[in-house]
């Protein structure tokens, strides 16, 4: 990146937000993946606040 000689630290940046967004994304595969596993899409009311949640 052109960019990284020039910012102060600009390394530190670019490897906290690649990590912060891959730990963004376990946390959300993990959090689905447990619903699924516990069958919490059968309850409509779950499902339906979820869904409104996610479309904000």
């Amino acid at each position: 990146c052109p960019y990284l000689p020039s910012v102060n630290y600009g390394w530190v940046i670019r490897y906290l937000h690649a990590n912060g967004a891959s730990m963004f994304f376990l946390c959300l595969f993990i959090h689905v993946g447990r619903g699924l596993y516990y069958g919490s899409f059968v309850l409509s009311v779950s499902w339906n606040i979820g869904m409104f949640y996610s479309s904000q």
